[in-house]
């Protein structure tokens, strides 16, 4: 049995290149679309390259000037010579649809880099090279930057970039007040921030007991509407963390539950309650010690399967290390990092929960500041955002107490305070207004 082909089309290539050469304008269209490597013929990237230069350097491309640029770097004999780029020419009686065909080679250059890399994946497979884990994450990203290949090109000239900018301006201005990120549901936090943005990294840093997990469910929650989310919980199961959930959503007590000592009224708020939640779009990781690229690989899965909008960690300090020969600050710098490239590969905004130290414990205000930040001075760097949860007064048995949202960081904002109410009995954050009751 001969072997097969791999894709491509030689006539697509062919009208590309004499497309370019009859009208130079389409020049920028078509290099928005493929780049040399692209051909399948060699001879097509030789002549696709030595014309994009030409043309790059200010001058024109036509016939004469294009055979002298093979002729000089010696590719005129293999290329078929000036007679080879007049046939070229002859192929595309218009340059009209230069587009067209540059999204053929680009497909069929896709399908190439597919069948390579899926050679590859099995010949490591079959071999057992290396780390199950890695290989498994190493696939995703690959076959995700193949479909990414199939996008126009990030680089964009100045005049292209104020168009985006102002349109985007255009938008806003006609939603003036409104959230134009993935909203908490808390009014004055999302008025301050305008919501988590994609591709920015926002860190949620308290002690222990403030409510830091309690926030990150709520945000899923209250997102859910529109957005679709993960919630990576590392330090409780999901059971534990579902049976919170439903708890808070009912105002059923949570110790209730545990006993198993219901009343018939309990168990019809819990039925009721769990069936407004059945609908929501959030799904759930309690993969304990899980190590950033495992967790990215889990979140390049469902962005690109469920369309996931937001991503969740609970908590930074628990995210397993590649290396462990690196100190602590260096292995949580790896982690954030990571994080961050996450947020800006797969385009959502990744919310993050931190530790505090116990610096902010031994000041008389006990106010946390970045410094507070546990473990390593890039959280800081990295973070677009960061908020602390503060409790408000001294802690108490009360059931609702006031958590100070404080806004330490904004990239793209201003820092302020902001008061909320956490009512712990159903593990809610609420927005605050003087004279509601505590």
């Amino acid at each position: 049995m001969s072997e097969r082909l791999p894709p491509f089309d030689r006539d697509a290539e062919r009208c590309v290149l004499g497309s370019l050469i009859r009208d130079n304008e389409v020049i920028p269209d078509i290099l928005g679309i493929v780049a040399a490597n692209a051909f399948y013929h060699d001879a097509h990237a030789k002549i696709y390259g030595a014309a994009v230069d030409c043309w790059s350097s200010g001058g024109r491309v036509d016939l004469v000037i294009l055979a002298n640029e093979l002729r000089s770097r010696g590719h005129s004999e293999d290329i078929g010579g000036p007679a080879y780029l007049a046939d070229l020419l002859e192929c595309a009686p218009t340059a009209a649809n230069a587009e067209y065909y540059a999204a053929i080679i680009r497909d069929k250059a896709t399908l190439r880099k597919m069948i390579h890399l899926c050679t590859e994946i099995c010949r490591d497979a079959y071999d057992q090279v290396g780390d199950v884990d890695e290989l498994v994450s190493y696939a995703q990203r690959e076959f995700l930057n193949v479909q990414g290949d199939t996008r126009r090109a990030r680089t964009v000239i100045m005049s292209d970039l104020i168009s985006e900018v102002e349109n985007e301006i255009d938008r806003r201005s006609q939603h003036k007040g409104e959230v134009t990120g993935i909203p908490t549901g808390l009014l004055d936090l999302d008025l301050l921030t305008s919501g988590f943005h994609p591709g920015e990294l926002a860190i949620i840093a308290a002690r222990p007991s403030i409510g830091k997990t309690a926030l990150a469910v709520n945000v899923c929650i209250n997102a859910s509407d529109n957005y679709a989310s993960v919630l990576f919980n590392l330090e409780m199961a999901r059971m534990e963390l579902g049976t919170r959930i439903l708890c808070g959503a009912s105002g059923v007590n949570s110790q209730a539950v545990r006993s198993g000592r219901l009343s018939a009224e309990q168990v019809r708020k819990l039925i009721d309650a769990g069936n407004a939640l059945r609908p929501r779009r959030i799904w759930f990781d309690d993969s304990p010690n899980q190590r950033a690229r495992q967790i990215m690989a889990t979140c390049r899965q469902l962005r690109s399967r469920e369309k996931i909008n937001l991503a969740v960690i609970d908590y930074l300090q628990l995210i397993g290390v590649e290396d462990r020969r690196m100190n602590r600050n260096e292995q949580v710098g790896e982690i954030t990092r990571s994080l961050k490239l996450m947020a800006r590969e797969l385009e959502l905004p990744v919310i993050c929960l931190s530790q505090l130290s116990r610096n902010s414990e031994q000041r008389e205000d006990k106010r946390p500041r970045l410094s507070d930040l546990r473990d390593s001075g890039a959280i800081e760097q990295d973070a677009d955002t960061v908020i602390f949860l503060h409790r408000a007064g001294p802690q108490t048995t009360e059931p609702t107490e006031q958590i100070e949202a404080i806004v330490a960081k904004q990239r793209n904002g201003p820092c302020a305070d902001v008061p909320l109410v956490f009512r712990k009995a159903t593990m809610r954050f609420e927005n605050y207004a003087p004279g509601i009751p505590m």
